[in-house]
């Protein structure tokens, strides 16, 4: 549905909502020189959204989805450390055991 530079681009736009996310969440609110460099990589990716000559709707959606998937998975990992006190290798390490049942169990489906 979407190119692969043009998937790069769009997924850009993660790191804006995470900030959104931290700072309506949290109360956390990002140096002013941390801000100005995402919103101007935000715009770029803007800009070569509107430039892309195979515009497809519907490969903007799932990116956009992955997008904001990705930032609540990012927002939830970093509220769980806090209140766990996990540092990153014990959050990795749950995270991979939790997963384990359902890779298996799609590795069985999928796999002849």
């Amino acid at each position: 549905y979407l190119n692969v530079p043009m998937f790069s681009a769009i997924r850009r736009f993660t790191t804006i909502i995470v900030m959104f996310g931290e700072w309506r969440l949290r109360d956390r609110i990002p140096p002013r020189k941390q801000q100005i460099a995402v919103v101007v990589m935000t715009f770029g990716a803007a800009v070569a959204g509107l430039t892309d000559i195979t515009f497809n709707i519907l490969g903007y959606l799932w990116v956009l989805v992955c997008a904001l998937s990705t930032a609540m998975y990012l927002l939830f990992i970093d509220k769980l450390g806090r209140e766990s006190g996990l540092n990153d290798f014990g959050l990795l390490y749950y995270n991979n055991i939790l997963a384990l049942p359902f890779m298996v169990f799609l590795e069985t489906l999928l796999l002849p």
